[in-house]
């Protein structure tokens, strides 16, 4: 039998967790009521131009939180003036993608997609206005290029600064620490070293270039144009040590000396850098538009196109004096597999994920090789 007073207390305690619940759910009963989204945007692309006809595809959310599940999807279509609206009923909208052909929006700052909205607004939630539309950039593409792809590997300990030469616009980067330690002559090229700084806090990569008018710049932004101008005998780039290995990328745009009657090449080389304090570990991947232009704009189905038809010409081309094919179209990496970039995508995580052990010092050594 229970006494009267312990039916008491078990009724209290059985009052207040129920009180306790309900406050614990209002607030997110509160931010279960949908409230009338309006979003105005403008589109334009990288000249300032206005881009009429592109669609706009946007998620919408019930709930504030990130990790929350869209509840719908909504579209609109920019009009002459690159402006477009978008209405629905929720708490949060994501600008998902914005598609054009012959265009291409990029997705990478995702935090910069994303609107939350409120009944009662306040500081941090987005409030539209006609007046002043959210301004979107989506790049213009130009004709795809035919372009020669290749990849290479640079790793640099504290105390060992030997360098990495890449030995054509069309090659690949080579360790030739040997050369050095034996005293040999480098082989003209984009030459790449780095050092540690006298503090020991970042690596300070320097890139010279051959004294014959060849030049290099280095960026953080990646073009699909090679500037016409501006290139350096020299260009240096800093890359702060953190306490955790740490992915940045970087970008060098190259302009060397061509051949077969053409002036100039011009190259960009993709620096995607892993830094740790035991080791900085830089993948490269080095496109080259072999023609003289400054064009880097890729297109896979042209590439292969272009690519056979170049081999078919060369093949029926009855001069005499014609010379050996291009090494560049020799190069069996160029008929495809290195160009599939969607079935590398496996591979090249699982080669960076050791990579960021390896700057940590948490494996052994590995070789310096290019494969």
């Amino acid at each position: 039998m229970y006494d009267k007073r312990m039916i008491r207390i078990w009724a209290m305690a059985f009052t207040f967790g129920l009180l306790f619940t309900l406050c614990a759910q209002a607030p997110a009963a509160a931010e279960a009521q949908s409230v009338a989204m309006r979003f105005y945007g403008s589109l334009a692309d990288q000249n300032n131009e206005p881009v009429a006809g592109a669609t706009v595809h946007a998620l919408v959310y019930d709930s504030l939180e990130d990790k929350a599940r869209p509840v719908g999807k909504i579209t609109a279509t920019t009009d002459t003036g690159g402006t477009f609206q978008l209405s629905a009923a929720g708490l949060r909208l994501d600008i998902l993608s914005i598609k054009k052909q012959g265009h291409e929006f990029s997705t990478n700052r995702k935090k910069d997609l994303t609107w939350p909205y409120s009944g009662n607004p306040k500081e941090g939630i987005f409030i539209p206005d006609a007046a002043n539309p959210v301004s979107f950039r989506i790049r213009k593409k130009n004709d795809p290029a035919f372009l020669v792809h290749s990849k290479g590997l640079l790793r640099f300990k504290p105390g060992q600064d030997s360098p990495y030469v890449l030995a054509a616009p069309m090659g690949s980067f080579r360790d030739v620490s040997e050369s050095v330690r034996a005293g040999r002559q480098l082989a003209s090229g984009l030459k790449v070293s780095a050092s540690l700084s006298d503090d020991g806090l970042q690596y300070n990569l320097t890139f010279d270039s051959p004294d014959d008018g060849s030049g290099v710049i280095t960026a953080d932004e990646l073009l699909h144009e090679c500037p016409a101008e501006g290139y350096a005998d020299q260009a240096s780039m800093k890359v702060k040590i953190p306490d955790k290995a740490k992915e940045t990328e970087k970008y060098a745009y190259v302009k060397t000396k061509g051949s077969d009657g053409i002036e100039w090449t011009y190259s960009r080389i993709d620096l995607h850098i892993i830094t740790g304090k035991a080791e900085l570990i830089i993948n490269t991947t080095s496109l080259t538009n072999p023609d003289g232009s400054r064009n880097l704009e890729y297109d896979e189905k042209f590439q292969r196109r272009e690519l056979a038809r170049r081999i078919e010409e060369y093949r029926n081309n009855p001069a005499p004096d014609k010379g050996p094919m291009p090494y560049y179209l020799r190069r069996p990496q160029l008929r495809g597999r290195d160009w599939n970039f969607a079935a590398q995508r496996r591979r090249t995580n699982k080669i960076k994920r050791e990579h960021l052990r390896a700057a940590e010092g948490k494996i052994r050594e590995k070789k310096r090789t290019i494969k």
